[in-house]
Parts: C-alpha cells; structure tokens; sequence
C-alpha cells in the first residue's frame, strides 16, 4: 500500500518535539515562581473585593420626625427667624465665608477641634447657645437632614434661613 504523502523524516520530528518539550518547561517553571512569589506578597486574611452595600429608604425614613409641624399664621416656613437674629430652635445659613467655608468645631473656641467646615448657604438648625469664647458668640449647629454633620460655629457668619 502506498500513500500520495512523502515520507516522514525522523530527526525533523524529534526537533520538534524537543523544542515542545523545553518550552513547555520553560512557561511551566515560569507559572509556578510566579504563583510563589505573589503568594508571598499579599497577606492572606487581605479581602480582595469590599462590598459597599446601597443605602436603603429605611435608614431615611428612621430619621424623618414623627410629628409634622403646625402651621402659623406667617408667611415664614417653620424654624425661619422672623427677626432677623439668630437664636435656638431656627434654621441659619452660612454666608460671608466665600470659598473658606465655616469651621464647626467640637467645643466654642477656635483651639477647639474642627468637625467639618459647612459651605457657603449651607442650612443649619440652632441646638444651643449662645456660648462666647475667644471673644465671640458660638452656637451649636446641626444639618437638619444629616445629623452626623455638628458643631459650633461663629454667630458672624450666620443669618436666619430665608432673610
């Protein structure tokens, strides 16, 4: 029986098959030092992935109040100064701060350590004061939508919500 292909060399094939063997070895040594060296270099209790999990409406809607506030025969909306000043119980807003923004700080005082620092037209409801340290008045503020975010601040740089 003949066939129409020509004959196979031997010492082609082996050639072949040695290059094949040797590369493989070499790819095969180089996977596993890799694998062995970043082993070593992370430790293992390091979380690859952290997972930030959505806020939910139920953390929101535990911080909304549980009674709605009376209407007043006024045009001003509740927690709004009708006078002018700044007093306990009113919303305020920053203004005067330009890009600097308003130090709320832990304590009244400027050595006091600083909470954040509210922007410009920022909103706050008055907690508490008026408290004078370092030769002026401080109240203590909180944003009436995250209370994480208090602290006092200068009564020069306030002004009732909606003047």
């Amino acid at each position: 029986m003949s066939s129409n292909y020509p004959p196979l060399r031997p010492g082609r094939l082996g050639l072949w098959a040695g290059l094949g063997a040797v590369l493989g070895c070499l790819l095969l040594g180089t996977l596993l030092l890799g694998l062995r060296l970043s082993a070593g270099s992370a430790p293992a209790s390091a979380p690859a992935l952290t997972v930030i999990p959505r806020p939910t409406m139920t953390s929101t809607l535990a911080a909304l109040p549980t009674q709605l506030p009376t209407a007043r025969a006024t045009d001003q909306p509740p927690g709004v100064s009708s006078s002018g000043t700044v007093a306990n119980g009113i919303l305020v807003e920053v203004v005067g701060t330009g890009t600097d923004g308003l130090r709320l700080r832990a304590a009244p005082g400027l050595q006091s350590e600083i909470n954040l620092v509210a922007v410009e037209n920022e909103v706050f409801e008055v907690r508490d004061g008026p408290t004078q340290a370092d030769g002026r008045t401080w109240w203590y503020l909180v944003n009436p939508y995250d209370n994480s975010q208090y602290g006092w601040g200068v009564q020069e740089y306030l002004q009732p919500a909606g003047n």
